[in-house]
């Protein structure tokens, strides 16, 4: 059932540059990553003290491109170190402990893990491109889980990903770069429950479904929801954020990955013009979608067509807030509490 946040009712005085991963352990500590300063931390609200968390580099301890932060039982957490390719796990101690390579054995891809259960298997999507004519039609993509202990990968089910772009679904070379999907497009959100069932919010309708055993075991009523037009400065802020957000090969050590220079301003219009983008916003997104820590049920930060004062800086507005254009930074992760960024 959709509810409304009350006031937010605490928040970190000192600024991050770009936080791409949270997570909130049971003392109300928030581990943090911040993409462009890569930098992890453990934030105290109550102490107001950010203390960090390994450094960057290579070796034991270390990260480059820290990214999402999932949990793992016992107040254990995984960070996807991106920049290593590798998977790492920070202990109750605030430590890197171990790590293990994100890319399987003879995969193609990465794994991205959204979420991991209570026997240790890791739940994420399996990149369309990587899967040669297995790969689902359409817009669809698989969902799989991994056991460690066994190597194993297994199907869960399958969900709506990124609308792709005319160019991709035509089969058309591109000679420019350009975004690999349409930009506000609508498209599938889940996560993962600890006994292994998957929930999904889906974008067609605004509604729950559960799964397990790689079938439907239940889903909810739909939501009728309001139409949010996309605008041009929008659509500005989505390339900027795309950019940013993008790695890029020989930016980093070695001719490995690091961060993608800082684009202009007339280097983004040229790419809005170039890019497709949804007429409307999607009610929620997809990445958001997360299960608080001691419910089983799902969560999704979602967008707002009727006028309300913004929780993070009380300013009258429809949507995105124009004054501290705050967002969801991760989704709901706390002890029945939401974090987000802004």
């Amino acid at each position: 059932m959709p509810r409304t946040l009350a006031e937010r009712t605490a928040a970190f005085p000192e600024p991050f540059s770009r936080v791409r991963g949270l997570r909130e352990l049971s003392n109300g500590v928030v581990l943090l990553t911040d993409w462009i300063e890569e930098k992890v931390f453990a934030v105290d609200f109550g102490k107001g003290s950010a203390t960090p968390i390994g450094r960057v580099g290579s070796g034991p301890r270390e990260f480059r491109l820290p990214g999402r932060l999932v949990p793992l039982p016992g107040d254990s957490t995984l960070l996807n170190d991106v920049g290593n390719a590798r998977l790492s796990v920070i202990g109750p101690d605030l430590a890197i402990h171990r790590s293990i390579p994100a890319q399987r054995p003879g995969a193609a891809y990465s794994m991205s893990p959204r979420g991991v259960d209570a026997a240790g298997r890791f739940y994420f999507e399996i990149p369309p491109w990587s899967q040669g004519p297995a790969a689902p039609k359409g817009d669809s993509v698989d969902i799989v889980r991994w056991n460690p202990r066994g190597n194993a990968i297994e199907g869960v089910g399958r969900v709506k990903g990124s609308d792709r772009p005319s160019w991709q679904r035509e089969g058309k070379p591109r000679l420019t770069p350009g975004i690999p999907m349409v930009m506000f497009g609508s498209a599938d959100g889940w996560a993962v429950l600890p006994e292994g069932r998957v929930l999904i919010v889906r974008s067609g309708d605004y509604r729950i479904d559960c799964l397990a055993g790689g079938a439907s075991i239940g889903a909810g009523p739909p939501y009728a929801y309001p139409q949010l037009p996309v605008t041009d400065a929008d659509k500005a802020d989505a390339v900027a954020t795309f950019l940013q957000d993008s790695p890029m090969s020989g930016r980093g050590p070695n001719g490995g990955l690091g961060h993608s220079p800082a684009a202009s301003k007339e280097e983004v219009a040229a790419m809005v013009k170039t890019n497709e983008f949804a007429t409307h916003h999607p009610y929620f997104r997809a990445g958001g979608v997360c299960r608080p820590r001691k419910a089983s049920s799902g969560w999704s930060g979602r967008f707002s067509a009727a006028r309300h004062r913004c929780s993070m800086c009380s300013t009258e507005r429809a949507g995105w807030c124009a004054k501290c254009r705050c967002r969801w930074g991760g989704g709901w992760l706390g002890s029945g509490g939401a974090l987000s960024t802004r």
